[in-house]
């Protein structure tokens, strides 16, 4: 025979006080959750920076350039300073309008990941001088036909939604008796032969120069257009340590890049 059930009036309130706390949890936890993803959504902008500061870890996370253009965001992860690393003059994070310089630093030595917008190059024209001149039209050939450099051959890379082309390269000459006597992006002064290759940073202090040095590589990817601007994206660091770099660091960030009003 069927009989109906019958629920009293403190089993009523018991259901009724169980789906009002539920409701109250779900909210505190989307609440919570939202507010985490929301905080991890919104880009900063880039810790500002100078050669003088103490080392300071920057937070992992998202960032978006300030003065360097054209404007970009990235997703930076652990180990990146702003400012020299303990007891070293590196792990320094730079930002102007033509140039953005992340760094770390290693047993190995400092390793780099610059983004430049380059005014001028410089040509070698003996063992101790270098000939300043305006930048190419294209880049990577002039990268590529570099008396000094070893580079290898181009190939097409993307880096956010922007075409271009990367290629490693080493130093094939050092001038012996080049010592550059400006700042470098490391915030030392070249007190070691180097073959300068780029002006950045022009105006800042006495002047900076972009510098290669013997048991370096580097990792060019040059992209033609971006907002009408060349960009020169450089991965630089120990030969010893470069894949390391490259791998765990340099590549990681890279794929995070975004060019404003740009899309995939």
């Amino acid at each position: 025979m069927y009989r109906p059930l019958i629920i009293g009036p403190l089993a009523v309130e018991k259901a009724t006080l169980f789906v009002a706390l539920s409701i109250v949890l779900m909210l505190v936890l989307s609440a919570c959750g939202g507010g985490s993803a929301q905080q991890e959504a919104k880009a900063r902008k880039i810790p500002e920076s100078s050669f003088d500061n103490d080392a300071k870890s920057i937070p992992a996370g998202k960032y978006t350039s300030d003065e360097f253009r054209p404007a970009m965001s990235l997703r930076l992860g652990k180990s990146w300073h702003n400012g020299p690393t303990p007891d070293t003059s590196y792990g320094t994070l730079l930002e102007t309008s033509d140039n953005l310089t992340l760094s770390t630093f290693s047993e190995s030595g400092p390793s780099f990941l610059e983004f430049l917008v380059i005014p001028k190059v410089y040509r070698i024209i003996s063992s101790y001088e270098a000939e300043e001149g305006p930048a190419p039209e294209d880049m990577v050939s002039w990268l590529q036909n570099n008396p000094n450099l070893d580079a290898q051959k181009p190939d097409p890379v993307r880096i956010g939604a922007m075409h271009g082309m990367q290629f490693d390269a080493v130093a094939s000459h050092v001038p012996q008796e080049y010592l550059s006597g400006g700042y470098h992006a490391c915030g030392c002064t070249g007190s070691e032969p180097s073959l300068p290759l780029f002006q950045i940073m022009p105006g800042y202090r006495e002047h900076t120069t972009y510098d290669l040095y013997k048991d370096e590589k580097v990792r060019f990817i040059v992209l033609d257009d971006v907002e009408g601007k060349t960009v020169t994206i450089s991965v630089q660091a120990p030969e010893t340590n470069f894949d390391e770099f490259w791998n765990k660091k340099a590549q990681e960030v890279l794929k995070t890049v975004e060019w404003k009003g740009k899309s995939g």
